[in-house]
Parts: C-alpha cells; sequence; structure tokens
C-alpha cells in the first residue's frame, strides 16, 4: 500500500516507501509484543518519539529554509500583478523594456537585447519605475 500510495502521488523512489513503511510496522509489532511479555520498554519508545519530532523538525526546518526564495517570489509576483499591467513600460534593476509577462515567479521584460527574465522579487526589492502604455477605463 505504501509503495502504491507513493506511486500514484509521483514519488520517485516507490521503493524506499515501501521499505520505511515495513520497517515501521516490524519496530511496531516487536514492541507490541516485548510489551505483552510484562517487559517495561517505556524508555524505548519515548527516545523513539523524541527522534521522530526532532527529524520532522528538521525537515520543516530545511523545506522552509530551501523555499524561501520561491516564497518571496511568489508573494512578489501577486503583487506585480496588483500594480503592473502588460504592455507598460518599466525599468528595474536595471533593465528597461516593455514587460510582456508576468508569471508566478518572474517579470519577463523585452528589451532591445531581447527577453529578460527578472525575479520577482526584484520589483519589491529595488524601486521600480513604470510607465503605463494602456488607457485605464473608468468604471460605471
Amino acid at each position: 500500500m505504501a509503495r502504491a500510495g507513493a506511486q500514484s502521488v509521483g514519488f520517485a523512489r516507490v521503493e524506499v516507501a515501501g521499505n520505511i513503511a515495513k520497517l515501521a510496522i516490524l519496530f511496531t509489532a516487536t514492541v507490541i509484543g516485548i510489551e505483552q511479555l510484562g517487559i517495561n520498554i517505556q524508555f524505548v519508545t519515548n527516545i523513539v518519539v523524541v527522534l521522530t519530532g526532532v527529524l520532522c523538525a528538521g525537515v520543516a526546518l530545511a523545506f522552509g529554509l530551501g523555499s524561501r526564495e520561491l516564497i518571496a517570489n511568489t508573494v512578489a509576483a501577486k503583487q506585480a500583478l496588483r500594480h503592473c499591467r502588460i504592455n507598460d513600460q518599466i525599468e528595474i534593476a536595471g533593465v528597461s523594456g516593455t514587460l510582456t509577462e508576468i508569471t508566478a515567479t518572474m517579470l519577463v521584460i523585452e528589451t532591445q537585447k531581447g527577453r529578460t527574465l527578472i525575479p520577482a522579487r526584484q520589483f519589491l526589492k529595488d524601486s521600480a519605475h513604470i510607465t503605463a502604455t494602456h488607457s485605464h477605463s473608468s468604471k460605471q
């Protein structure tokens, strides 16, 4: 079941997921069996709980630090969508040109040298000069 679940979500190493699940089941069965014999192994179970918590905290910290740039670019792209329109003339991070696209994480600017991709966080980090080239329609 672990292998099938890992495969359905596109996990690259389904064998590893299956082996981890197998080891977890064997460990749990062994601990339950030893406790049924009347041997107190609460110390071992406490160590496993603490190690599991530390491992999960480490993974969460690594994920948070690793995705910091992606999140900064995503938030900045949403702000750029609010303040910029396609075909606006924009100057940001020393690049001047026509804004042709705002992706989830990038601003695409058409310059005289060609298309330039600017990370969206530069929109919030540096000052951007925007010249609107479109006409605003009034709301009724």
